[in-house]
């Protein structure tokens, strides 16, 4: 028996494991659009984690014109912070602080982790711009996050304060 020639119970087995592995995958992809996870592979959600210490008081400014956006984030604290935000989002200025006193470290899982001197801000530009940002804040530490969003083509400007415990919110 040559590898070419199959029995004929394999190819009755490998049309219902093709269909199973279909159905695997359109149910993956549906479950992904409503996951938080989902928003990171679908690109249609930002995610965005701070890392800090004591409590925090977070400045957060999207400015939005068709399908890019520019993103502020400037740190009221007297600590070190540290930001993590999609590795395509591209430094676009410091605040507050010398340029060579932001650091980022290597990007890991599509994600890169600043870090930000007390009392200091960055700006990023994300061609691409989300649809919505998910903030996370694993850190157990309240932080209040003051956002303002603009839509620039609806000549809209929103403000917000947002309180973030130990968990995940959307900005937008």
């Amino acid at each position: 028996m040559s590898l070419l020639s199959i029995p004929r119970s394999a190819g009755k087995h490998s049309k219902a494991a093709l269909a199973g592995f279909v159905l695997l995958i359109v149910f993956s992809c549906t479950s992904l659009q409503f996951s938080k996870l989902g928003g990171v592979l679908l690109r249609d959600t930002a995610d965005i984690g701070v890392e800090h210490v004591q409590p925090l008081s977070l400045y957060v400014e999207v400015g939005k014109l068709s399908t890019s956006a520019m993103v502020d984030i400037f740190s009221d604290s007297d600590e070190e912070i540290k930001i993590s935000v999609p590795s395509d989002w591209t430094l676009r200025e410091v605040r507050n602080t010398p340029a060579k006193d932001i650091t980022s470290d290597e990007p890991t899982f599509g994600f890169s982790r600043w870090h930000l001197p007390a009392h200091s801000g960055v700006s990023f530009y994300a061609f691409n711009g989300p649809e919505s940002i998910l903030l996370h804040n694993p850190s157990g530490v309240q932080m209040k996050v003051n956002l303002v969003t603009v839509e620039i083509e609806a000549e809209t400007v929103d403000r917000n304060v947002i309180l973030v415990t130990d968990s995940s919110v959307t900005l937008y």
